[in-house]
């Protein structure tokens, strides 16, 4: 791009010395010596106004260049500080997961150990219920004793 630039504008000068300069061989034909001085302090104007576009853009490039340059410094920075900030999410979600896995796994294994004593509550109560079921049954059977009526 800038060489595209540079070279638009050293084309634009280039074809307004060419003018000039064709201006000027149609002066010279006429042999007027002020018009030749006129056109020499045009094209001096000129050559000046290149020289300072050229500076201007030189120092606009190099500004430009030290701009490029602070900024891939800056985005390489970016690029290690979110490398090392992804590192320790990844160290702090493996951490989470390992006590969230031995929180679980405790209380897993509580829970087992508490719904196996439950069962074995429940089958002594059902034990129970059964013997009470055989004694009532025994009783009825038997004609056991008669509710007492007031």
């Amino acid at each position: 791009m800038k060489r595209t630039v540079r070279k638009e504008l050293v084309l634009a000068i280039g074809i307004c010395l060419i003018a000039v300069l064709i201006a000027g061989c149609e002066r010279q034909s006429l042999s007027n010596a002020r018009e030749d001085k006129l056109a020499a302090y045009e094209n001096k104007q000129l050559k000046e106004q290149v020289a300072q576009q050229e500076k201007e853009f030189g120092e606009q490039t190099a500004q430009l260049e030290k701009k490029i340059k602070e900024q891939n410094r800056l985005l390489r920075e970016c690029q290690q500080k979110k490398e090392i900030l992804e590192e320790k999410f990844e160290e702090q979600v493996h951490t989470s997961v390992s006590n969230m896995m031995d929180i679980f796994g405790d209380t897993t294994e509580q829970l087992a150990q508490e719904n196996d004593q439950l069962k074995a509550q429940v089958e002594e109560l059902q034990g129970r219920a059964r013997k009470l079921e055989q004694e009532l049954e025994k009783l009825k059977s038997q004609g056991g004793p008669q509710p007492l009526t007031p």
